[in-house]
């Protein structure tokens, strides 16, 4: 948690009231002056009008604060009840103070993120080392199925080769057959040239 720590200091001219408040500011009660510089209330009243969890927390020297996280306001010219913020003001600044916290609060509730959980960081990380791992599987998915079409490739390729191995085989069978063929006629025909000199011969010796 944090807490903002206003410093009220009176006018340079008025030296004998610097560095103390009236009564009426320490009780927190309201000063009827107040009403009529139009600040309402005193600042103690209007700080002690917060909530108990408001970053607007009174430190005295009895009572010190004790936080995280300290928020000084920038030094600059002495703030005075003439041009101090009023009770409008004030309301404003806790209203837009709780709306920051409840946008806060919805942001870490739909991010999952609460408090003491996992960073963003962490959740960062995580993302992209999944991010990392499904790369890496698509990468091997990938080269596997490269190798795949690699391998139906070269049997593509073997089986292109033994369909002209086959071609020619059939081929040579068909020049087989043909050649075959022509000695069968060849045979025939020396067959009908043998028989025709036999029965010449036969004539021949009967004459």
């Amino acid at each position: 948690s944090c807490c903002l720590l206003l410093a009220v200091c009176s006018p340079a001219d008025d030296a004998g009231s610097a560095g103390s408040l009236p009564l009426e500011q320490v009780s927190g009660e309201p000063d009827v002056e107040d009403l009529e510089w139009g600040s309402g209330s005193s600042i103690l009243h209007l700080l002690h009008s917060f909530p108990a969890d408001s970053p607007f927390i009174t430190e005295t020297p009895e009572k010190p604060v004790n936080c995280t996280q300290r928020f000084w306001l920038p030094p600059s010219t002495p703030i005075c009840w003439e041009n101090i913020a009023g009770p409008e003001e004030f309301a404003k600044s806790r209203l837009l103070v709780l709306q920051n916290r409840a946008a806060l609060q919805a942001v870490s509730t739909s991010s999952g993120v609460e408090e003491g959980g996992v960073s963003y960081d962490y959740q960062a990380r995580e993302e992209v080392q999944g991010i990392r791992s499904e790369h890496q599987k698509m990468v091997e998915t990938m080269q596997t199925m490269e190798t795949v079409f690699v391998g139906l490739a070269e049997k593509r390729k073997e089986g292109k080769d033994m369909k002209e191995h086959l071609a020619n085989t059939r081929d040579a069978i068909e020049g087989r057959e043909h050649m075959a063929n022509h000695l069968e006629k060849q045979f025939s025909t020396l067959e009908k040239n043998l028989l025709n000199m036999q029965l010449r011969l036969s004539k021949f010796i009967r004459q």
